[in-house]
C-alpha cells in the first residue's frame, strides 16, 4: 500500500521527468478512450499528490485534469520516459 511520501514522490518524479511536455494518451482496450482522448495533444504542468491521489494538470485556461487513486497497491510509470514499467499491477502512459 502506498503511503503519503511515495506518492509525493512518485507526483515530484512525474512533474520533473514529464513537466511541460505535450501528452500522447491512448487507452489500448478502449476502456478509456474518452478520458484519454481529452488529455491526448495538451501539455503537462505539473503533478500534485493528495493523500493516495495523483491530479495531473494540464496547461490552458480550461485544460482537463486527470485524477488517479493508487488504491492498495497502484503503480505508475510514464511510457516512454526511460523508466522501465512495473511487472505487475497498473500503469498508465500518462
Amino acid at each position: 500500500m502506498p503511503e503519503g511520501h511515495t506518492v509525493h514522490r512518485v507526483a515530484d518524479a512525474l512533474t520533473g521527468r514529464l513537466g511541460g511536455l505535450v501528452v500522447a494518451a491512448s487507452s489500448p482496450q478502449g476502456r478509456f478512450a474518452d478520458g484519454a482522448a481529452t488529455i491526448d495533444g495538451h501539455r503537462l504542468e505539473r503533478v500534485t499528490a493528495h493523500g493516495k491521489h495523483l491530479f495531473a494538470e494540464f496547461a490552458g485556461p480550461d485544460a482537463p485534469v486527470l485524477h488517479v487513486h493508487l488504491g492498495l497497491g497502484g503503480r505508475i510509470a510514464p511510457r516512454g520516459s526511460g523508466w522501465s514499467p512495473p511487472t505487475r499491477g497498473w500503469t498508465s502512459g500518462c
